[in-house]
């Protein structure tokens, strides 16, 4: 069965970007204005690859990080884990599919990942809906567009907030992704993994890396956006649904680092770094290349 959830944004702060070489402090609400057309709703599929039960809002967790407040954008869910994916032909109605992360690895034998490749390879040779994988997806994708995934360089599950380094050159054939290129220093998301993307597809062009991930964020054309971190975690569900699971597995060196880590995703810039990307989601999923 599928769901819909209407976004309800909740970004209330405030965010300092470069605009034409002026240093702005905006609200995020006016920098939805100021960079976004808001003028159409979207409809967005979420192939959701979760089941645990403390995620079983996760579509709403989506829909308020890239939903913008007063529009009657549509989050629509499907539950890969139920063998329950879409076809090309019922996404012609959406503006964008979204892949989520999961607690899953793109390795495991699981009788319905094979779904979700194909899914997503055919949507990559469709070139429509817009694209944007996160975590998980963000794997699933690379692997099954005949890229590689391997277990992090250390060895070691990453939980922190990570500075990702993105390559300006690359974003300037990106009109969606500019406004990266005013972004504050450090740019810090959210990273929870396992595993990262050891190759690329073919295809595909990496504009950031991070220490966790060389192939941090890639780019396929215009239409294809797959990102490591977790934008649309703010630090307080971090810690709540992984932090504590993961210091409870005893992940963590020792508590020294567990406490670095905790600190660094509650830092109050992760927010403000989530907030310019969840603007450049919105701009890439509505296909706003202005």
């Amino acid at each position: 069965m599928c769901s819909s959830r209407h976004a309800t944004g909740r970004i209330k702060n405030h965010q300092k970007i470069l605009l034409l070489g002026c240093e702005l402090d905006l609200s995020i609400p006016l920098l939805l204005r100021l960079f976004v057309s808001l003028e159409n709703a979207m409809k967005i599929a979420v192939i959701n690859c979760e089941n645990a039960e403390k995620w079983k809002d996760y579509v709403s967790v989506i829909s308020n990080a890239y939903g913008a407040e007063g529009n009657e954008d549509e989050f629509v869910e499907y539950q890969a884990f139920e063998k329950n994916v879409p076809t090309i032909q019922e996404l012609e109605g959406f503006d964008g599919v979204i892949v989520p992360g999961s607690r899953h690895s793109v390795n495991d034998n699981l009788p319905w990942l094979v779904h979700v490749e194909n899914l997503l390879v055919k949507i990559v040779e469709n070139k429509r809906p817009q694209l944007f994988c996160t975590c998980f997806g963000h794997q699933l994708l690379a692997k099954a567009l005949d890229g590689t995934v391997s277990q992090n360089v250390d060895k070691k599950f990453i939980f922190r907030a990570e500075e990702i380094e993105t390559i300006d050159s690359r974003l300037q054939n990106l009109p969606y992704a500019k406004l990266l290129l005013g972004k504050p220093t450090p740019f810090l998301l959210i990273e929870s993994h396992g595993e990262c993307v050891k190759t690329l597809p073919r295809e595909a062009v990496c504009i950031a890396t991070s220490k966790g991930s060389e192939n941090e964020i890639f780019v396929i054309g215009d239409h294809v956006l797959s990102v490591q971190s977790h934008p649309e975690f703010d630090g307080r569900i971090a810690c709540e649904r992984i932090f504590n699971s993961l210091l409870d597995k005893g992940r963590f060196g020792d508590s020294n680092q567990a406490k670095l880590c905790k600190a660094s995703v509650l830092d109050a810039r992760v927010e403000r770094c989530n907030s310019i990307f969840r603007v450049v989601v919105r701009k890439f999923l509505l296909r706003d290349f202005n």
